[in-house]
């Protein structure tokens, strides 16, 4: 498994119900009821999907949509939260489209760095800075 989906999938499972709240408070916030805030997700989504390439990775990605679900599921569960709580379903919506993300790598960096932003002072990750570019030496 990615070391990023490793330390995203261990930063949900450690959820409270606290951050739970404020994490699905500050994604309503940022998306707001504006058409283009709803562009933004799509044109998120939509990166996510072209960045994953092949059937291998989509199914990869899947995977980790699933993962990323089942430990929202569960930090809720262990907060005393259902999952069909909405704060709970709404999160649930944005880690899987991050794990994805996560999987589709550099092509979808931006697009899962945007997804992230709204929630990112609830949730103890952050993908890492890009390397820098052009360091060959030729």
């Amino acid at each position: 498994m990615d070391e990023n989906l490793r330390r995203f999938l261990d930063a949900l499972a450690r959820l409270s119900t606290t951050d739970i709240r404020a994490s699905a408070a500050a994604i309503r916030r940022c998306s707001g009821d504006e058409a283009g805030d709803d562009v933004l997700w799509w044109n998120a989504t939509m990166a996510i999907d072209d960045a994953l390439r092949h059937e291998a990775q989509v199914v990869e990605a899947a995977a980790a949509a699933q993962r990323a679900s089942d430990a929202v599921a569960a930090a809720a569960r262990a907060s005393g939260l259902h999952p069909s709580d909405p704060d709970v379903a709404g999160l649930i919506r944005r880690a899987k489209e991050v794990a994805r993300g996560i999987v589709a790598g550099e092509g979808a960096t931006d697009a899962t760095s945007w997804l992230l932003s709204c929630w990112s002072d609830h949730i103890d990750f952050a993908l890492p800075p890009d390397p820098p570019k052009n360091l060959d030496p030729d």
